[in-house]
């Protein structure tokens, strides 16, 4: 039976960090966050901004 070829990830390492590196430049070229994308930037733009307001409404 020996040690198949399949078996030794070193085999597949240099193809499994290309492919990730490829689908990470493919997402940004097109211009695809799923986790950061502008709605979730404008929550804490205005989630930000009123505990800046409740901040400075403290002290008049």
């Amino acid at each position: 039976m020996g040690n198949p070829l399949w078996r030794h990830f070193g085999t597949f390492t240099v193809w499994l960090f290309w492919g990730i590196g490829l689908l990470f430049h493919g997402l940004k070229v097109f211009s695809y966050n799923p986790f950061f994308n502008k709605d979730w930037e404008e929550k804490h733009i205005r989630k930000y901004m009123e505990e800046e307001k409740r901040e400075v409404e403290k002290y008049k």
